[in-house]
């Protein structure tokens, strides 16, 4: 009787552990590294540092404002970037989060890994994009996120660190006039997604 109940009760563990499936199970689908959808918008505290000494900090909205549709039939969001006048406009595509601003065009690759680099030519010069890492924590009064960290420089000198989160968009931002003085932080204090 004891060995009765012993072999019912291994029963599930023995049927629940057989599968018919010789390969492993496909992932879930990816997230977009920014969410890209009209109404979505995220606020920065911009603090600026001039000759080591803290400037007046300022807020900026990023705002999803409307979409439109490229000659390649390619759908992109459109933003006011830092409240600015100038637009920004942003699409993700399957090599990460396309880019087009008054620097040109660039992308920030997603899925990536650490030292993947890429190189577009800007207004002025050809430009580097790096991934430093892609699981630092960065914490801000929103919380705490797993951040891909971005490198942009002109390949002599890094002027931009950038951490974006996979499905929130742009946490922090760091940018440098020369590698020890920084010339402004961008950080997440606020956002909604549709």
């Amino acid at each position: 009787m004891r060995y009765s109940i012993i072999i019912i009760a291994l029963i599930p563990l023995l049927v629940g552990g057989c599968s018919d499936e010789d390969s492993p199970s496909s992932p879930g689908p990816q997230i977009d590294l920014m969410p890209l959808e009209v109404g979505n918008y995220w606020v920065h505290k911009r603090t600026p540092y001039l000759n080591g000494e803290q400037g007046t900090v300022r807020y900026d909205t990023m705002r999803i404002l409307g979409t439109f549709t490229s000659a390649d039939n390619q759908t992109w969001y459109a933003s006011n970037e830092g409240g600015s006048n100038t637009l920004t406009a942003y699409r993700n595509s399957e090599l990460g989060l396309v880019v087009m601003n008054s620097m040109g065009s660039f992308r920030l690759p997603y899925p990536t890994e650490v030292g993947e680099s890429l190189t577009f030519e800007g207004v002025e010069e050809t430009m580097y994009i790096s991934v430093l890492r892609i699981d630092t924590v960065v914490t801000t009064l929103t919380g705490d996120y797993t951040c891909i960290n971005y490198a942009l420089g002109d390949g002599t000198n890094l002027w931009r660190t950038v951490s974006v989160m996979p499905g929130v968009g742009i946490v922090y931002v760091e940018e440098e006039e020369q590698p020890d003085q920084t010339w402004f932080t961008s950080e997440l204090i606020a956002y909604e997604l549709k």
